[in-house]
């Protein structure tokens, strides 16, 4: 026993000793680490590998994600309230702590519950007269009917505004087929009325040529008949004259006086006397 004291608290073998024990702390301590990393890896993996069950953590982080990408602010049912939906399934799968496995439906469906719960209890609460503590997601709950409710109100005014813009609208287009259809009548009436008159003068037009030709006509008549006159009228004389002639032929043949015989005579009776 002296030798081993003596050995142990001899400076060199002291430090000897010492250095041999922190040489082999460090891989002690680094398979200490190695299977505290691997217990950790193992549980998540179990964790990953039973069934996903919501908790009340779980539920907290799903009204957070809720309060702040506001899916109701879209219209139900719409592409865009689906995408939110989406985008909130992802942001809950990339945690860490508490571990998510879920998708669109589920985290949509999982609200819908919470949601109603929440109402039937408020209704409850209402009833009884009774005030109680909240939790964390009831109180989120109530954050996100406040603002369901500001989003509806706005909504309802949105839709009361964009019914009266509809409503002037189709007045304005009514009146305006309205102003439409007198003008068109009035231009029907306009062509009709030009038409009429278009029809007039060419009724004009046709009674002058009419007339025209027939003018023309009892002219021509007119003439014919004063040329058939002047004819007969020149066939008159050229009669009488073929008449008078052959008259003084006879008279001359038969001795008796001319009328140019007979006049002559009184003068030369008169030269005689003188």
């Amino acid at each position: 026993m002296d030798s081993l004291a003596r050995f142990l608290t001899s400076p060199c073998r002291s430090r000897s000793l010492y250095n041999a024990i922190h040489s082999v702390l460090p891989s002690h301590r680094q398979r200490n680490f190695h299977m505290a990393n691997q217990n950790s890896t193992s549980e998540q993996a179990a964790e990953k590998q039973k069934p996903f069950e919501w908790s009340e953590k779980h539920d907290e982080c799903l009204i957070q994600e809720v309060l702040t990408l506001e899916p109701f602010k879209e219209k139900k049912g719409s592409i865009g309230r689906g995408r939110i939906w989406e985008e909130v399934s992802e942001n809950l799968n990339s945690l860490r702590v508490p571990i998510f496995k879920v998708n669109k439906r589920s985290v949509r469906e999982r609200f819908q519950l919470l949601s109603e719960k929440y109402k039937k209890m408020s209704e409850e609460r209402k009833a009884s007269g009774i005030e109680t503590d909240q939790s964390e997601v009831e109180r989120g709950l109530e954050e996100v009917t406040e603002k369901e409710k500001e989003v509806s109100e706005q909504g309802t005014a949105k839709s009361s505004c964009e019914k009266k813009q509809a409503e002037e609208m189709r007045r304005r287009a009514m009146e305006g087929m309205a102003r439409r259809k007198r003008e068109g009548d009035d231009l029907k009436k306009t062509q009709k009325s030009r038409g009429s008159g278009r029809d007039t003068t060419e009724f004009l037009k046709e009674k002058t040529s009419i007339m025209k030709e027939l003018k023309e006509k009892e002219l021509e008549i007119q003439a014919r008949n004063v040329e058939a006159q002047e004819r007969a009228k020149t066939t008159t004389e050229q009669h009488a004259t073929s008449y008078a002639s052959a008259t003084t032929k006879t008279n001359a043949s038969n001795g008796a006086p001319t009328a140019a015989t007979t006049n002559a005579s009184p003068c030369k009776t008169v030269k005689q006397k003188d």
